[in-house]
């Protein structure tokens, strides 16, 4: 019995994601996800005291899925380029639910804490691993991480907001938008790792 009910919380847990992610926070409803997992809300109830702990619970299942994720891209002594290659390719998905986080509506709960100890995490590894890069001679000595780390995230977060842009607006180049991963390990490239001694 035990197993088919976290077989239950799990396809709820899945299902609930989807949800949030599609509609907010505000606009879920849990009657509606009990109905299409053929449950009563009675099991909802009792895995998930109410809408706020499972949204909680979903985006703790959704952190845990994008650090195992990053987990399995940045590798210590996987080649650099191709890391960065594949990271970016991950940041450029869907990441549903995540990318709606503070974006849900009325009464949704601060998961800002949760968000601050993901972005920790994944700082920390790529300071880590690049470090391990850096040492193996694929960063020249000069290289300044921090620069590196922020460089990296602000062409991430610009990309994707043009993108969404593009979706709405004409004017976008859509040959770069579209090999914009490409672009990206160029731009690493010829400023990271082909830079001029200081």
């Amino acid at each position: 019995m035990a197993i088919r009910d976290e077989k239950t919380k799990e396809r709820l847990l899945v299902c609930a994601i989807r949800h949030f992610a599609e509609q907010g926070y505000a606009a879920t409803n849990l009657a509606e996800i009990a109905k299409e997992e053929g449950v009563t809300r009675g099991p909802l109830y009792y895995y998930f005291t109410d809408k706020a702990a499972l949204y909680r619970a979903c985006v703790q299942r959704v952190i845990e899925e994008n650090k195992k994720a990053y987990s399995r891209i940045l590798v210590e002594g996987r080649p650099f380029l191709e890391m960065l290659r594949e990271d970016f390719s991950y940041c450029l998905q869907d990441k549903g639910l995540f990318s709606r986080i503070g974006n849900g509506g009325k009464d949704e709960p601060d998961m800002t804490a949760a968000c601050r100890e993901f972005t920790h995490w994944l700082l920390q590894l790529k300071y880590w691993v690049f470090s391990y890069a850096k040492e193996r001679g694929e960063l020249p000595p000069s290289c300044d991480l921090s620069e590196l780390i922020t460089f990296i995230y602000i062409y991430y977060h610009g990309v994707i907001q043009v993108k969404q842009l593009a979706e709405e607006v004409d004017g976008f180049s859509r040959s770069m938008l579209d090999d914009s991963v490409g672009v990206f390990v160029d731009l690493i490239r010829k400023k990271f790792i082909e830079q001029s001694p200081q």
